[in-house]
């Protein structure tokens, strides 16, 4: 009787103890491992998952960047070097008054900028929204005037304004140059080499050594090869703040893993 007494006892023992003391430890950290899992991976992979799409829509759209605003100004690069082959009298004409129809050049930049500030207001913080509008009128309004579709060349919008005054070092000038300061230089002396050239043209002027029309329009060129070096640097900036940019929608950011964590 003595002997069944403490087994007895040991039982009744073992049923007042608490469930989950009379659970397996081993079991309850397979338990746990589970519901960690089944609650912690999702958005673990999500957040995985999102930061690559992230990445991949930053480089396409940096991508698009690059090469809308690198095209516009490489062909407008072009049609100055056009200029140094046409004899005076075919570029003066080919100058005077405004062209017969848009230019083409105009139209694409103007597809092709709206496209990439739509993509931007969809997935993208506004400040980075307003960076590329600045750029994109800034650029369409000095081509405008270019092309002789448009009176000034000045910058109206607070965007456009902004953008041109972006500074941005260069090769062989002592300190940085805004945007505005480098389209002014340009304008300045391509409207003086036009006048020459007109003047030339219409037999009021001699040829001046020192204003050799071949010479003027390497002195274009040179103008020209800083602005679009500076254009080219402020859009590089732009596409470059992409990689770090929270993009809508995606959950890229430790506040945003919390945030899927929350059933």
């Amino acid at each position: 009787m003595s002997e069944v007494a403490p087994a007895e006892h040991a039982a009744e023992a073992e049923k007042k103890r608490p469930l989950l003391r009379r659970v397996p430890t081993s079991l309850l950290v397979t338990l746990l491992g589970i519901a960690l899992s089944a609650w912690i991976l999702p958005a673990v992979t999500r957040q995985w998952e999102d930061r690559q799409k992230a990445h991949e829509l930053a480089v396409a759209l940096g991508t698009q960047m690059a090469t809308s605003t690198a095209n516009v100004l490489e062909q407008t690069r072009a049609e100055l070097y056009r200029e140094a082959s046409t004899p005076i009298t075919a570029r003066s004409r080919s100058r005077s008054g405004p062209a017969a129809k848009l230019p083409k050049l105009e139209t694409d930049w103007s597809v092709a900028g709206l496209r990439i500030e739509a993509t931007l207001l969809a997935s993208y913080p506004r400040e980075l929204v307003e960076r590329w509008r600045g750029l994109r009128q800034l650029v369409a309004g000095w081509i405008a005037w270019y092309d002789r579709t448009q009176v000034g060349w000045e910058p109206s919008t607070p965007h456009a304004k902004a953008a041109a005054s972006i500074a941005v070092p260069v090769a062989g000038y002592p300190k940085p140059l805004t945007a505005r300061k480098a389209m002014q230089t340009f304008n300045d002396n391509y409207l003086e080499r036009l006048t020459y050239e007109s003047q030339v043209a219409a037999g009021t002027v001699g040829h001046d050594a020192t204003k050799n029309p071949v010479t003027y329009v390497a002195y274009t060129l040179d103008d020209y090869r800083v602005l679009e070096e500076i254009l080219l640097a402020i859009e590089a900036g732009i596409a470059g703040e992409l990689v770090d940019a929270h993009v809508k929608g995606y959950s890229t950011t430790a506040g945003d893993f919390l945030r899927d964590l929350v059933p």
